[in-house]
């Protein structure tokens, strides 16, 4: 899989403020893909396809980020587990991130 942007930066927001992150992604191998979970901390919320996503389709990962309480800089890692295994047996997993500061109101 290829993300278009695996790190998205939302520069400045006030504490408090939701913050809106996509990250589309297309399917570059030869079968089809499948997102198990999206891991994620409690200030995120996240939605992703539940479907397959066939070879050369894209998916999009959308995450809502809850900024109270996160005053300074942040950065958010994003753990993109899926039903697919690597050559070992394991599942493919793909960190994404989030990146910004929060400014106290």
């Amino acid at each position: 899989m290829r993300f278009d942007d695996d790190t998205l930066f939302f520069g400045d927001a006030v504490a408090g403020d939701e913050v809106l992150a996509e990250y589309i992604f297309t399917n570059t191998g030869k079968r089809d893909l499948e997102i198990d979970i999206v891991s994620v901390c409690e200030c995120i919320q996240a939605e992703w396809p539940h479907e397959k996503i066939a070879p050369g389709e894209a998916g999009l990962i959308r995450i809502v980020y809850d900024t109270r309480n996160r005053a300074g800089e942040n950065k958010k890692t994003i753990d993109v587990v899926f039903k697919n295994l690597d050559t070992e047996g394991y599942p493919l997993v793909k960190q994404i991130f989030l990146e910004g500061r929060v400014i106290k109101k």
